[in-house]
């Protein structure tokens, strides 16, 4: 069952990076509603029942916000000090001062990867008492 999955999540990701080569024009439309399930599925799946499984506290504020808050940070200042985004229009992709973060770009692909694959196994040894439990509801 695990292998099928991985291979659904291959099959799925190999769709989606074919119709981000074809979309086009319209890509901004396809950014935006990708962006929005994704935080969509922050806000409504996964940070409610993270604050509801842990009972930790920093200085009063839950530890599944701070570790929210901090994987944030990690992120906003990796992609700033690295320079992925200085290029915010269509002109700026001949500009030669632009750094060619192409193999940058792979390696995080491949990180978000690993974090699919561990997020997968997760689930799956988390068995099926989470399915039993949305079924009651």
């Amino acid at each position: 069952m695990v292998v099928l999955v991985a291979f659904g999540s291959f099959v799925t990701t190999l769709l989606g990076g074919y119709a981000a080569l074809r979309i086009g024009t319209y890509r901004y439309l396809v950014l935006g509603l990708a962006a929005g399930l994704m935080l969509g599925a922050v806000a409504f799946d996964l940070l409610p029942e993270a604050l509801g499984q842990g009972s930790w506290r920093v200085f009063g504020v839950p530890t599944p916000l701070v570790a929210f808050v901090a994987g944030f940070l990690v992120l906003h200042v990796i992609e700033h000090t690295v320079g992925i985004h200085r290029g915010h229009g269509a002109d700026d992709a001949a500009d030669s001062d632009t750094p060619g973060v192409g193999m940058l770009a792979a390696a995080g692909l491949i990180g978000h990867s690993v974090m699919d694959g561990f997020a997968i196994g997760v689930a799956f040894q988390a068995g099926a008492g989470r399915a039993r439990w949305w079924r009651s509801r």
